[in-house]
């Protein structure tokens, strides 16, 4: 029999150990937990599988916090969000003998090219102001997605694959041949809720899985702003996109070229939000990972571990 405990630093939220979930057809889920606490110590040791669903920006804290906890010989740890560099921080944290094959996390095609696509294409016309009127965006971050994030993400998706190829090809890690293209990903694990196939816009804007996200924004008296510290931006570009472009620079300097333009460009259009004067309390956000990336990098001296 599977039991459930969950680690929280909250456990007075949870009023209930029976949680219920409803679904967008209208049906409902009823789970089960059987222990809640803040304290590892009381719930790690006896956890045959740990699994971290919080964002990456956090996933150190939360390692260091267990690691006292963890017998790496009982224990699976797993992350739902580990693109990026999760799996080095697995081997810093926990020791070097953790070494999974991260590729099909490290190149996956779903938040960290999906993100920043729509991202930008939403606030393409802030020049630092707040929008408002036609000008803002929508409330809905998936719902309805246009064209033109369609067509970067388009763009995005032919260099995250070429991108896997040119790493398979480089070192032949079994995990690449797990990763597939974006369109094909959304069927495989959507299917019948997308409405529409047509276009990789279309099938994003219409997956009503998806449908309920909302846009992260600040809004003031005048209108909307960009948020930089939501995780679209501290995940999926700190974590996402600038680990992406550190793996072409490495392929580079072994000689193997593979193309990062679109990838480049967004990143630098959201730096741009968090520096001085975009958002004085939000500035070097994105440069704090960064450093963080850099930091870990430093662990690695070759190619064969992305």
């Amino acid at each position: 029999r599977v039991k459930t405990q969950l680690l929280t630093r909250n456990p007075g939220l949870f009023k209930t150990k029976r949680p219920r979930v409803k679904f967008p057809n209208g049906d409902v889920q009823e789970g089960m937990i059987h222990k809640i606490s803040d304290d590892p110590a009381e719930l790690i040791p006896t956890s045959d599988i740990v699994l971290w669903t919080g964002p990456v920006t956090t996933t150190k804290e939360v390692f260091e916090s267990i690691r006292p906890y963890i017998n790496n010989q009982k224990t699976a740890v797993g992350t739902i969000f580990a693109q990026g560099l999760s799996h080095l921080l697995a081997q810093r944290t926990f020791g070097s003998d953790v070494r999974p094959d991260f590729c099909p996390i490290v190149f996956n095609p779903a938040n960290q090219i999906i993100h920043p696509a729509r991202y930008w294409a939403l606030f393409r016309n802030w020049r630092g102001q707040p929008l408002c009127g036609e000008d803002e965006p929508s409330e809905w971050l998936y719902r309805g997605m246009d064209e033109v994030a369609g067509e970067v993400l388009v763009v995005l998706d032919e260099e995250l694959q070429m991108l896997k190829d040119a790493y398979y090809e480089a070192t032949g890690a079994e995990g690449c041949k797990s990763v597939i293209p974006l369109r094909d990903r959304l069927l495989d694990q959507y299917g019948d809720q997308i409405e529409d196939t047509s276009t990789l816009a279309k099938m994003v804007g219409t997956n009503k899985a998806y449908s309920l996200a909302k846009t992260p924004f600040i809004r003031t008296k005048k209108g909307v702003m960009p948020d930089p510290n939501h995780r679209v931006i501290t995940d999926d570009i700190g974590w996402g996109l600038c680990a992406l472009v550190s793996i072409a620079e490495r392929l580079e300097a072994a000689g193997i070229h593979t193309p990062t333009t679109m990838m480049r460009m967004l990143i630098e259009w959201h730096q741009n939000l968090i520096r001085p004067g975009a958002r004085g309390e939000a500035a070097g956000a994105v440069e704090a990972e960064l450093a963080e990336l850099r930091d870990l990098q430093a662990d690695e001296d070759r190619i064969g571990n992305p």
